[in-house]
């Protein structure tokens, strides 16, 4: 399963599209300059699916939520506690238009080509140096029975938040304790396996602009926020995009510039400092008691939305001076066992 470094055929431009690129993909950049005037559906719901899901709405009770969900969407919540309303449009545009193709990167070199923080960098200690998505439970850290590992595993295998403010503005924001914004897809954040698993998820992270921010919610700096947006004519939930009217009515917000917020009620991620790292965890809060019964209904039917929560470690493996820490080699050992091997691992190299 191994690509090719650099094949032409994985580049997914941002204004015309590249030969190979999924539906959609040619339309990223000018979604992200239509500032919500598209209503096209980008989504994934089969068609069947999605002629149910229209009969439900297609009665006066549906016709009123899909008015109330396009007035919320352009209001900020009072509870807002993510990045501050001057951040609350989505990457510099320049990232966003951006031409990407995955490239095969070696791994005994990561501390080269991912944009990790350092000690010197204006990031919070616990987000420095390189850490591993254990989230196929290979690690010491989750085969502890104490741990409670539940994850399924993705391609996704090394992240790292090194600042780059000339590029697009990625830096600890005091005011608001958050990390903001990272580009998921962005050269040197995200590390992938090294088949078609890893192509799979850099191709869907890039297609939507997956886009983080990572806040801590206290002074202790123990506990982290994450809050997601993408594009809304993708309007994505996990793995699943529903475009953007259906985004809109099931709560997701307008993020500015083409973005818009995940809604946590659904899809919420967290993180919990621990002495190797964190414990990233998600959860699914239907919140029956704030839901109106017809869109709760409407999101059981095309959403899978985890009954127990997922858990898994987010390791460091490289820490802040960029020195291998004792689970590096736990690391290794796990990406020799999967398809690829453990001597590259894949990432967007912008073109």
């Amino acid at each position: 399963e191994n690509p090719p470094a650099a094949a032409a055929d994985q580049t997914c431009r941002g204004a015309d599209g590249g030969p190979g690129c999924d539906a959609g993909e040619a339309d990223v950049a000018e979604s992200a300059l239509l500032q919500h005037r598209t209503l096209r559906e980008s989504t994934d719901l089969e068609a069947d699916a999605m002629a149910e899901v229209w009969a439900m709405l297609d009665n006066d009770e549906g016709r009123a939520l899909l008015a109330e969900a396009e007035q919320r969407f352009r209001q900020v919540p009072d509870d807002w506690k993510g990045p501050m309303q001057a951040l609350w449009g989505g990457p510099s545009l320049p990232v966003v238009e951006a031409n990407y193709t995955i490239a095969k990167l070696p791994t005994a070199q990561m501390t080269e080509w991912m944009r990790w923080a350092k000690n010197d960098d204006k990031i919070p200690e616990g987000l420095r140096g390189i850490f591993w998505m254990d989230q196929a439970g290979a690690s010491s850290v989750a085969k502890d029975p104490s741990y409670g590992f539940n994850m399924h595993a993705t391609g996704e295998v090394l992240a790292a938040l090194g600042p780059d403010p000339e590029a697009y503005g990625l830096h600890y924001e005091e005011s608001t304790r958050c990390v903001t914004p990272m580009p998921f897809w962005e050269t040197g954040h995200w590390g992938c396996m090294n088949n078609k698993f890893g192509q799979k998820n850099l191709r869907f992270h890039t297609k939507i602009r997956n886009t983080l921010s990572l806040c801590f919610t206290d002074e202790s700096m123990q506990t982290i926020q994450i809050y997601q947006k993408s594009l809304t004519s993708f309007a994505a939930l996990g793995p699943v995009t529903l475009g953007p009217i259906l985004g809109k009515l099931l709560g997701f917000r307008d993020a500015g510039a083409g973005f818009s917020w995940t809604p946590i009620e659904f899809f919420n991620m967290t993180m919990e400092k621990t002495p190797w790292g964190w414990s990233r965890v998600t959860t699914g809060l239907w919140a029956p008691g704030k839901l109106n019964p017809l869109i709760l209904d409407i999101a059981k039917k095309f959403v899978d939305i985890p009954d127990k929560i997922l858990r898994y470690p987010f390791i460091q493996i490289v820490d802040g001076d960029g020195k291998k820490t004792q689970y590096y080699e736990e690391f290794i050992a796990y990406m020799d066992t999967v398809g690829g091997g453990s001597s590259h691992v894949l990432s967007n190299l912008r073109v």
